[in-house]
């Protein structure tokens, strides 16, 4: 007979940031990553059945929400934890969990990064077929996702902000601040342009030269601001590996500006160097958000590949399409209009916009004391 324990990790894929949050001596984790897409995937399936062959309810559960569902739900009868708990928000499986274990465990999902409609959880089919999805706390990064999460599931929704942001402490050494630099944080992906990089439910084809022409076109603009103002470029890098080609891929865009390239170096490093600029630059990024939380003037702008319009500053809530830090077109007098507002903004005015932007988009919450108090 296996040991009870407390937690439960449905898909265990970062163990620094679950290690912040619980006693790993007390967790049981499930890393089907390795397995579930691999050539012998077939192997776990058999073993699967032959062990569970006469255990009705799952193969009940096996026969209407598939195999991965009723692997974990048959941990969950093994483990019998107090709490199981996700980083994958956005893997629609999980919440087929809780309808059959709704008097033994709470069901917890934590939000890993911005959501959309495509290519992501509210473009999913699952989604749509599946009208008992539920959990007990959805921990979001702000509140404008709650009234979307309660349409397609029944769960709390607890702003709580980005788990990995609020590890890391903001610096207070304001000195070191530079104002004569300007910050962009990459979306760079090592990825051919000719890759499909998505499809919508309705089929529609998106291409990875698709979500880089966004870029491309917003880096070219913002290279022609920081010309004109005497401004140098910074860029973020966001990939941990392929530091070389990343940077290779700027060179070939901004050939009219002085910049440098600040290599990711580990997980949590780009946070500490949104610290020390004044102003950030990004196409929606989560990493954008969380710079938003760290109370940093943050310029949005809009990528055009998805079908739903909803790769936009602010999405699911309607926000007009021009604002005072952010825009959906990306053109020219859209990136100097924007630029100057947060260079000319006074640190009142930027507060006072914060206290509601942080709210719906992304709250800044150290160590994770919220999100703690639920896990006890």
């Amino acid at each position: 007979m296996k040991k009870k324990i407390k937690y439960l990790i449905y898909d265990f894929h970062n163990e620094k940031v679950i290690r912040n949050l619980v006693n790993l001596d007390e967790c049981k984790t499930l890393e089907f990553r390795q397995w579930i897409d691999s050539k012998k995937k077939h192997i776990f399936f058999i073993k699967f059945m032959i062990l569970n062959f006469l255990n009705f309810k799952l193969m009940k559960i096996f026969f209407f929400d598939g195999f991965l569902v009723a692997y974990v739900c048959s941990k969950i009868q093994e483990y019998k934890p107090k709490i199981v708990l996700t980083t994958t928000d956005n893997d629609i499986r999980f919440y087929k969990l809780k309808k059959y274990f709704s008097n033994h465990s709470k069901f917890i999902a934590i939000q890993n990064g911005v959501r959309s409609k495509f290519h992501d959880m509210f473009d999913n089919p699952l989604i749509l077929k599946d009208k008992h999805l539920a959990a007990d706390y959805y921990f979001s990064f702000g509140s404008n996702l709650k009234k979307i999460i309660n349409k397609y599931i029944k769960v709390k929704v607890i702003p709580t902000g980005s788990i990995m942001n609020n590890m890391i402490k903001i610096s207070s050494t304001k000195s070191k601040i530079n104002t004569t630099k300007i910050l962009y944080l990459s979306s760079f992906r090592n990825k051919k342009s000719n890759e499909i990089f998505d499809k919508s439910l309705p089929g529609h084809k998106i291409y990875w030269k698709d979500f880089i022409k966004d870029e491309k076109k917003l880096l070219k603009l913002l290279g022609n601001y920081c010309l004109k103002y005497n401004l140098s470029l910074d860029i973020a890098g966001t990939n941990t590996k392929f530091h070389n080609i990343e940077k290779q891929f700027f060179r070939g865009i901004l050939t009219n500006v002085k910049w440098n390239f600040c290599s990711r170096v580990s997980e949590f490093s780009n946070y500490e160097l949104l610290d020390k600029y004044e102003i950030i630059v990004n196409c929606c990024s989560t990493l954008g958000y969380e710079a938003l939380g760290r109370d940093k003037k943050v310029a949005f702008f809009s990528r055009e590949l998805s079908p739903y319009n909803d790769w936009r500053f602010g999405w699911p809530e309607k926000y007009f399409s021009k604002g005072i830090f952010y825009s959906n077109t990306v053109t020219q007098t859209e990136v100097n209009r924007i630029m100057n507002n947060l260079k000319n903004m006074k640190k009142t005015i930027w507060k006072s916009i914060l206290i509601r932007e942080k709210n719906k988009n992304m709250i800044y919450d150290f160590q994770n004391k919220i999100i703690k108090k639920y896990l006890i």
